[in-house]
Protein backbone atom coordinates (compact mmCIF):
# COMPACT_ATOMS: atom_id res chain seq x y z
CA UNK A 1 0.00 0.00 0.00
CA UNK A 2 1.36 3.78 -0.84
CA UNK A 3 2.46 5.52 2.06
CA UNK A 4 0.49 8.35 2.89
CA UNK A 5 1.97 11.77 4.39
CA UNK A 6 1.28 11.96 8.13
CA UNK A 7 -1.07 14.85 7.53
CA UNK A 8 -3.16 13.01 4.68
CA UNK A 9 -3.25 10.10 7.41
CA UNK A 10 -4.87 13.20 9.67
CA UNK A 11 -7.54 14.05 7.41
CA UNK A 12 -8.59 10.11 6.10
CA UNK A 13 -8.74 10.15 10.40
CA UNK A 14 -10.86 12.56 10.73
CA UNK A 15 -13.17 11.80 7.87
CA UNK A 16 -13.55 8.44 9.70
CA UNK A 17 -14.54 10.13 12.95
CA UNK A 18 -16.78 12.71 11.46
CA UNK A 19 -18.28 9.76 9.58
CA UNK A 20 -19.58 7.99 12.74
CA UNK A 21 -21.66 11.07 13.15
CA UNK A 22 -23.34 10.78 9.95
CA UNK A 23 -26.37 8.90 8.72
CA UNK A 24 -24.73 6.48 6.01
CA UNK A 25 -25.54 8.71 3.23
CA UNK A 26 -23.70 11.55 4.25
CA UNK A 27 -20.15 9.55 4.84
CA UNK A 28 -17.35 9.94 3.03
CA UNK A 29 -15.13 7.16 1.62
CA UNK A 30 -11.49 7.07 1.63
CA UNK A 31 -11.16 7.45 -1.85
CA UNK A 32 -13.75 10.55 -1.24
CA UNK A 33 -11.74 11.96 1.45
CA UNK A 34 -8.32 11.77 -1.04
CA UNK A 35 -9.52 13.43 -3.91
CA UNK A 36 -10.74 16.12 -1.24
CA UNK A 37 -7.75 16.51 -0.07
CA UNK A 38 -5.49 16.60 -3.28
CA UNK A 39 -7.98 18.42 -5.52
CA UNK A 40 -6.95 21.87 -4.55
CA UNK A 41 -3.12 23.67 -4.77
CA UNK A 42 -3.28 26.67 -3.15
CA UNK A 43 -1.59 30.01 -4.35
CA UNK A 44 1.12 31.44 -2.43
CA UNK A 45 0.20 33.26 0.49
CA UNK A 46 -3.24 32.01 0.80
CA UNK A 47 -3.84 28.89 3.91
CA UNK A 48 -3.56 25.77 2.25
CA UNK A 49 -6.39 23.86 1.04
CA UNK A 50 -5.35 20.77 3.14
CA UNK A 51 -4.65 22.81 6.79
CA UNK A 52 -8.44 24.30 5.93
CA UNK A 53 -9.47 21.01 5.62
CA UNK A 54 -7.97 19.15 8.76
CA UNK A 55 -9.52 22.48 10.62
CA UNK A 56 -12.68 22.01 9.37
CA UNK A 57 -12.82 18.62 10.25
CA UNK A 58 -11.77 18.97 13.84
CA UNK A 59 -14.41 21.85 14.23
CA UNK A 60 -16.77 19.37 12.79
CA UNK A 61 -16.18 16.97 14.87
CA UNK A 62 -16.06 18.74 17.98
CA UNK A 63 -19.24 20.84 17.35
CA UNK A 64 -21.27 17.40 16.29
CA UNK A 65 -19.57 15.74 19.73
CA UNK A 66 -20.82 18.46 22.09
CA UNK A 67 -24.64 18.32 20.52
CA UNK A 68 -24.74 14.83 20.79
CA UNK A 69 -23.39 15.16 24.50
CA UNK A 70 -25.74 17.89 25.33
CA UNK A 71 -28.90 16.26 23.56
CA UNK A 72 -28.18 13.09 25.84
CA UNK A 73 -27.88 15.12 28.90
CA UNK A 74 -31.27 17.12 27.90
CA UNK A 75 -29.15 20.65 28.05
CA UNK A 76 -29.76 21.19 24.25
CA UNK A 77 -32.65 23.41 23.47
CA UNK A 78 -34.83 21.60 20.06
CA UNK A 79 -33.45 24.21 17.72
CA UNK A 80 -30.23 23.54 18.04
CA UNK A 81 -30.83 19.20 18.39
CA UNK A 82 -32.30 20.43 14.87
CA UNK A 83 -29.29 22.24 13.47
CA UNK A 84 -27.51 19.84 14.16
CA UNK A 85 -30.03 17.89 11.86
CA UNK A 86 -28.17 14.38 10.05
CA UNK A 87 -24.80 16.20 11.17
CA UNK A 88 -22.16 18.32 10.21
CA UNK A 89 -20.09 16.92 6.85
CA UNK A 90 -17.87 18.15 4.04
CA UNK A 91 -20.69 18.91 2.00
CA UNK A 92 -19.64 16.29 -0.40
CA UNK A 93 -22.17 15.21 -2.63
CA UNK A 94 -21.85 11.44 -2.81
CA UNK A 95 -24.02 10.86 -5.80
CA UNK A 96 -22.19 13.05 -8.46
CA UNK A 97 -18.72 13.46 -6.68
CA UNK A 98 -19.27 17.57 -6.38
CA UNK A 99 -17.75 19.72 -4.38
CA UNK A 100 -17.43 23.75 -5.27
CA UNK A 101 -13.70 24.79 -5.84
CA UNK A 102 -12.12 27.18 -3.69
CA UNK A 103 -12.11 31.06 -4.94
CA UNK A 104 -8.98 32.70 -3.61
CA UNK A 105 -10.18 36.23 -3.72
CA UNK A 106 -7.75 39.10 -4.28
CA UNK A 107 -6.83 41.55 -1.13
CA UNK A 108 -7.56 44.27 -3.67
CA UNK A 109 -11.24 43.11 -4.20
CA UNK A 110 -12.31 42.28 -0.96
CA UNK A 111 -11.10 45.13 0.42
CA UNK A 112 -13.11 47.06 -2.25
CA UNK A 113 -16.16 45.07 -1.49
CA UNK A 114 -15.86 45.65 2.44
CA UNK A 115 -15.77 49.77 1.18
CA UNK A 116 -18.97 49.62 -0.89
CA UNK A 117 -22.09 50.30 0.31
CA UNK A 118 -25.08 47.30 -0.48
CA UNK A 119 -27.99 48.48 -2.44
CA UNK A 120 -30.62 49.46 -0.64
CA UNK A 121 -33.41 47.52 0.26
CA UNK A 122 -33.30 43.61 -1.37
CA UNK A 123 -31.01 43.49 -4.19
CA UNK A 124 -33.04 42.29 -7.16
CA UNK A 125 -29.45 41.93 -9.43
CA UNK A 126 -28.85 38.75 -7.03
CA UNK A 127 -29.94 36.05 -9.18
CA UNK A 128 -30.50 32.32 -7.64
CA UNK A 129 -27.99 30.87 -10.24
CA UNK A 130 -25.45 32.40 -9.17
CA UNK A 131 -25.08 31.34 -5.48
CA UNK A 132 -23.96 27.80 -4.82
CA UNK A 133 -22.63 26.55 -2.05
CA UNK A 134 -19.06 28.18 -2.94
CA UNK A 135 -16.09 29.03 0.10
CA UNK A 136 -13.72 32.20 -0.38
CA UNK A 137 -10.37 31.90 0.91
CA UNK A 138 -8.59 35.50 1.34
CA UNK A 139 -5.30 36.22 1.97
CA UNK A 140 -2.98 35.44 4.97
CA UNK A 141 -2.42 38.99 5.53
CA UNK A 142 -6.07 40.74 5.36
CA UNK A 143 -7.30 41.75 8.25
CA UNK A 144 -8.74 38.78 10.40
CA UNK A 145 -10.55 36.97 7.63
CA UNK A 146 -9.69 33.54 6.48
CA UNK A 147 -12.85 32.35 5.07
CA UNK A 148 -16.33 32.84 3.72
CA UNK A 149 -18.44 30.03 3.15
CA UNK A 150 -21.84 31.00 0.93
CA UNK A 151 -24.91 28.91 0.48
CA UNK A 152 -28.11 29.53 -0.39
CA UNK A 153 -30.63 27.47 1.82
CA UNK A 154 -34.61 27.84 0.70
CA UNK A 155 -35.71 25.71 3.36
CA UNK A 156 -34.87 25.40 6.94
CA UNK A 157 -35.27 22.11 8.05
CA UNK A 158 -34.48 22.69 11.90
CA UNK A 159 -37.04 25.58 11.86
CA UNK A 160 -39.80 23.31 9.58
CA UNK A 161 -40.30 26.33 7.69
CA UNK A 162 -39.25 27.89 4.16
CA UNK A 163 -37.02 30.56 4.34
CA UNK A 164 -35.56 33.02 1.53
CA UNK A 165 -31.90 33.90 1.95
CA UNK A 166 -28.45 33.21 2.29
CA UNK A 167 -26.94 31.25 5.08
CA UNK A 168 -22.79 32.29 5.70
CA UNK A 169 -19.90 31.03 7.77
CA UNK A 170 -17.31 33.39 8.75
CA UNK A 171 -14.13 31.85 9.86
CA UNK A 172 -11.92 34.76 11.34
CA UNK A 173 -8.39 34.60 13.40
CA UNK A 174 -8.16 36.01 16.56
CA UNK A 175 -5.09 36.84 19.32
CA UNK A 176 -6.18 34.92 22.52
CA UNK A 177 -4.17 32.87 25.52
CA UNK A 178 -1.42 34.36 27.76
CA UNK A 179 -0.32 38.42 26.27
CA UNK A 180 -2.22 37.31 23.40
CA UNK A 181 0.24 35.74 21.40
CA UNK A 182 -2.18 32.44 20.78
CA UNK A 183 -3.75 32.39 17.36
CA UNK A 184 -7.14 30.80 17.00
CA UNK A 185 -9.45 30.28 14.19
CA UNK A 186 -13.25 30.71 15.30
CA UNK A 187 -16.28 29.99 13.10
CA UNK A 188 -19.55 31.90 13.20
CA UNK A 189 -23.04 31.37 11.80
CA UNK A 190 -25.60 33.51 10.53
CA UNK A 191 -28.58 34.39 7.76
CA UNK A 192 -29.28 36.81 5.83
CA UNK A 193 -32.83 37.00 5.10
CA UNK A 194 -34.27 38.35 1.89
CA UNK A 195 -37.51 38.51 2.69
CA UNK A 196 -37.38 39.95 5.92
CA UNK A 197 -39.60 42.67 7.91
CA UNK A 198 -37.30 44.99 8.85
CA UNK A 199 -36.17 48.30 7.51
CA UNK A 200 -32.76 46.97 6.06
CA UNK A 201 -31.62 43.62 5.32
CA UNK A 202 -28.66 43.91 7.80
CA UNK A 203 -30.93 44.69 10.80
CA UNK A 204 -33.00 41.85 9.94
CA UNK A 205 -29.55 39.77 9.36
CA UNK A 206 -29.05 40.71 13.46
CA UNK A 207 -32.26 40.03 14.60
CA UNK A 208 -32.23 36.37 13.23
CA UNK A 209 -29.04 35.97 15.02
CA UNK A 210 -30.54 37.18 18.13
CA UNK A 211 -33.53 35.07 17.80
CA UNK A 212 -32.48 32.05 16.50
CA UNK A 213 -28.78 31.47 16.41
CA UNK A 214 -27.00 32.40 19.62
CA UNK A 215 -26.99 29.25 21.35
CA UNK A 216 -25.64 27.62 17.63
CA UNK A 217 -22.42 29.68 17.39
CA UNK A 218 -22.06 29.76 21.71
CA UNK A 219 -21.62 25.67 21.46
CA UNK A 220 -19.96 26.43 18.46
CA UNK A 221 -17.13 28.54 19.80
CA UNK A 222 -17.04 27.01 22.92
CA UNK A 223 -16.13 23.42 21.79
CA UNK A 224 -15.08 23.60 18.05
CA UNK A 225 -12.32 26.49 18.34
CA UNK A 226 -9.45 25.55 16.75
CA UNK A 227 -5.25 26.82 17.24
CA UNK A 228 -3.45 27.93 14.79
CA UNK A 229 -1.56 24.55 14.10
CA UNK A 230 -3.69 22.16 14.02
CA UNK A 231 -1.59 18.77 15.62
CA UNK A 232 -3.96 16.32 15.68
CA UNK A 233 -2.24 13.05 15.52
CA UNK A 234 -4.33 9.91 14.04
CA UNK A 235 -4.25 6.61 15.71
CA UNK A 236 -4.01 3.31 13.45
CA UNK A 237 -6.51 0.66 14.73
CA UNK A 238 -6.21 -2.91 12.84
CA UNK A 239 -4.63 -2.92 9.06
CA UNK A 240 -6.74 -0.14 7.44
CA UNK A 241 -8.84 1.63 10.04
CA UNK A 242 -7.22 5.44 11.46
CA UNK A 243 -9.12 6.54 14.22
CA UNK A 244 -8.94 10.20 15.34
CA UNK A 245 -7.29 11.10 18.61
CA UNK A 246 -9.33 12.50 21.28
CA UNK A 247 -8.01 16.18 21.64
CA UNK A 248 -9.89 19.00 23.36
CA UNK A 249 -10.65 21.95 21.56
CA UNK A 250 -9.18 25.17 22.69
CA UNK A 251 -10.96 26.66 26.31
CA UNK A 252 -12.56 29.51 26.15
CA UNK A 253 -14.61 31.22 29.09
CA UNK A 254 -18.34 32.27 28.74
CA UNK A 255 -16.99 36.02 29.13
CA UNK A 256 -15.09 35.47 26.45
CA UNK A 257 -17.73 33.95 24.00
CA UNK A 258 -20.15 36.93 24.74
CA UNK A 259 -17.64 39.57 24.11
CA UNK A 260 -16.64 37.65 21.15
CA UNK A 261 -20.44 37.33 19.78
CA UNK A 262 -20.74 41.51 20.45
CA UNK A 263 -18.01 42.19 18.61
CA UNK A 264 -19.09 40.19 15.60
CA UNK A 265 -22.21 41.30 15.56
CA UNK A 266 -20.87 45.12 16.09
CA UNK A 267 -18.83 44.65 13.15
CA UNK A 268 -21.42 42.74 10.28
CA UNK A 269 -21.03 45.03 8.20
CA UNK A 270 -17.49 43.69 7.59
CA UNK A 271 -18.33 40.56 6.26
CA UNK A 272 -21.73 41.24 5.09
CA UNK A 273 -20.71 43.81 2.86
CA UNK A 274 -18.58 41.41 1.14
CA UNK A 275 -21.02 38.83 0.52
CA UNK A 276 -24.21 40.88 -0.40
CA UNK A 277 -21.56 43.27 -2.76
CA UNK A 278 -19.72 39.86 -4.22
CA UNK A 279 -22.99 38.24 -4.93
CA UNK A 280 -23.74 41.26 -6.49
CA UNK A 281 -21.24 41.19 -8.46
CA UNK A 282 -20.96 37.62 -9.65
CA UNK A 283 -24.48 38.48 -11.41
CA UNK A 284 -23.19 41.59 -13.21
CA UNK A 285 -19.42 40.79 -14.10
CA UNK A 286 -19.52 37.12 -14.05
CA UNK A 287 -15.64 37.82 -15.77
CA UNK A 288 -14.80 38.27 -12.07
CA UNK A 289 -13.92 34.96 -11.95
CA UNK A 290 -10.55 33.86 -13.49
CA UNK A 291 -9.19 30.10 -13.92
CA UNK A 292 -5.28 30.44 -13.83
CA UNK A 293 -3.61 26.76 -15.02
CA UNK A 294 -1.38 25.39 -12.94
CA UNK A 295 2.35 26.20 -14.40
CA UNK A 296 3.85 22.80 -13.55
CA UNK A 297 1.98 19.17 -13.13
CA UNK A 298 3.36 18.46 -9.39
CA UNK A 299 3.68 20.14 -6.29
CA UNK A 300 6.83 19.12 -3.63
CA UNK A 301 5.36 19.83 0.08
CA UNK A 302 8.81 21.18 2.16
CA UNK A 303 8.41 17.92 4.53
CA UNK A 304 10.75 14.94 3.49
CA UNK A 305 10.63 11.51 3.72
CA UNK A 306 7.42 9.65 4.09
CA UNK A 307 5.88 13.19 4.83
CA UNK A 308 6.31 14.57 1.63
CA UNK A 309 3.40 14.48 -0.90
CA UNK A 310 3.33 15.27 -4.78
CA UNK A 311 -0.06 15.88 -6.31
CA UNK A 312 -0.13 15.09 -10.33
CA UNK A 313 -2.38 16.86 -12.85
CA UNK A 314 -2.53 19.66 -10.09
CA UNK A 315 -5.90 21.45 -10.26
CA UNK A 316 -6.37 25.08 -11.51
CA UNK A 317 -6.71 27.98 -9.23
CA UNK A 318 -9.80 29.90 -9.05
CA UNK A 319 -9.60 33.51 -8.68
CA UNK A 320 -11.83 36.04 -7.99
CA UNK A 321 -10.38 39.56 -8.97
CA UNK A 322 -7.17 38.54 -9.96
CA UNK A 323 -6.36 41.14 -12.20
CA UNK A 324 -8.67 43.90 -10.49
CA UNK A 325 -6.29 46.92 -8.82
CA UNK A 326 -7.85 49.21 -6.31
CA UNK A 327 -8.11 52.69 -7.36
CA UNK A 328 -5.71 54.92 -5.37
CA UNK A 329 -5.51 58.64 -5.18
CA UNK A 330 -3.04 60.97 -3.57
CA UNK A 331 -3.94 63.89 -1.35
CA UNK A 332 -1.04 65.57 -1.78
CA UNK A 333 -0.72 69.09 -3.60
CA UNK A 334 0.75 68.98 -7.10
CA UNK A 335 3.85 70.81 -7.48
CA UNK A 336 2.91 74.56 -7.27
CA UNK A 337 -0.36 73.89 -6.25
CA UNK A 338 -0.98 75.82 -2.84
CA UNK A 339 -2.26 73.43 0.08
CA UNK A 340 -6.09 74.00 0.76
CA UNK A 341 -7.04 72.82 4.12
CA UNK A 342 -5.68 70.63 6.40
CA UNK A 343 -3.67 67.63 6.23
CA UNK A 344 -5.60 64.49 5.05
CA UNK A 345 -5.16 61.12 6.99
CA UNK A 346 -5.69 57.75 4.42
CA UNK A 347 -9.02 56.85 4.09
CA UNK A 348 -11.51 55.54 1.83
CA UNK A 349 -13.74 56.80 -0.57
CA UNK A 350 -16.59 54.58 -0.44
CA UNK A 351 -18.21 52.84 -3.56
CA UNK A 352 -21.81 52.33 -4.21
CA UNK A 353 -24.39 50.98 -6.48
CA UNK A 354 -26.58 52.44 -9.08
CA UNK A 355 -29.31 51.63 -10.99
CA UNK A 356 -28.98 52.06 -15.00
CA UNK A 357 -31.82 51.78 -17.07
CA UNK A 358 -31.60 50.86 -20.05
CA UNK A 359 -33.05 49.00 -23.30
CA UNK A 360 -36.52 49.71 -25.37
CA UNK A 361 -38.19 52.56 -23.47
CA UNK A 362 -35.37 52.63 -20.61
CA UNK A 363 -37.27 49.52 -19.06
CA UNK A 364 -34.25 47.28 -18.04
CA UNK A 365 -32.49 47.61 -14.90
CA UNK A 366 -28.83 46.58 -14.85
CA UNK A 367 -26.69 47.92 -11.88
CA UNK A 368 -23.19 49.21 -12.14
CA UNK A 369 -20.61 49.28 -9.47
CA UNK A 370 -18.65 52.65 -8.54
CA UNK A 371 -15.94 51.21 -7.11
CA UNK A 372 -14.20 52.92 -3.80
CA UNK A 373 -11.68 54.87 -4.08
CA UNK A 374 -8.55 54.63 -1.63
CA UNK A 375 -7.16 58.38 -0.65
CA UNK A 376 -3.57 58.23 0.42
CA UNK A 377 -3.03 60.98 2.87
CA UNK A 378 0.01 62.80 3.59
CA UNK A 379 -0.51 63.88 6.91
CA UNK A 380 1.25 61.23 8.79
CA UNK A 381 4.66 62.50 6.16
CA UNK A 382 4.61 65.91 7.17
CA UNK A 383 4.46 65.31 10.79
CA UNK A 384 7.75 62.68 10.24
CA UNK A 385 9.39 65.45 8.54
CA UNK A 386 9.20 68.08 11.04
Amino acid sequence: MKTLSQNKQRFIGIVKAVNQQLNPEFRLSREQAIEMYDREISPYGYPTNQSILIREGMAMFQYNQAVIERVKLNKASKDLAGCLGSGEGFGYNTSTGDVCPNYYVTKDLADSLIETKTPEGKPDLIHNEVMPTIKVVFPKDHSEISTIAIRQRPYNHAMQQHENGIWVRVCFWQLAGKDFKEKIYVDIDYFIPLDGTGHCMMCDTREYFKKNLLEKNWTRIKYATQPENVKYLPKRVGKDHIAISQISPVHIEDEEIKDLIHRFLKGLDVSYNFVINLLCLLTNEPEIITVQKSASKYVDTKNKGFSSEKVNNVPNVHWLGEHFTTRVVDSTPKDGEPQVGKPKKSHWRRGHWHTILQGPGRTQKTMRWFKPTFIRGHKQTEEVSK
